[in-house]
């Protein structure tokens, strides 16, 4: 039998992470449960936060051109590398 057990460190309105004993951190988002080293867990952290600050940053400026009346559409240059 299995002693481990999980300690709940947070839990959203769509996601749940809990922690193992053994050091893996289980990400439940919906029916799915990804288990992750903290390390893992840690970068896809930082990767969302560039995401969504790109993304931000994108509406922003969209917004402007909106404002300004520029009519031209994102060039498919403009896209992540």
């Amino acid at each position: 039998m299995d002693d481990s057990h999980r300690a709940r460190l947070a839990e959203g309105p769509i996601c749940m992470v809990e922690e193992c004993s053994c050091g893996v951190m289980h990400l439940t988002i919906g029916p799915v449960t990804l288990r992750l080293q903290s390390e893992a867990v840690e970068s896809m952290w930082v990767t969302l936060g560039e995401a969504i600050s790109r993304h931000a940053a994108r509406e922003r400026e969209r917004g402007l051109h909106l404002h300004l009346g520029a009519s031209e559409a994102p060039r498919s240059d403009d896209r992540l590398s």
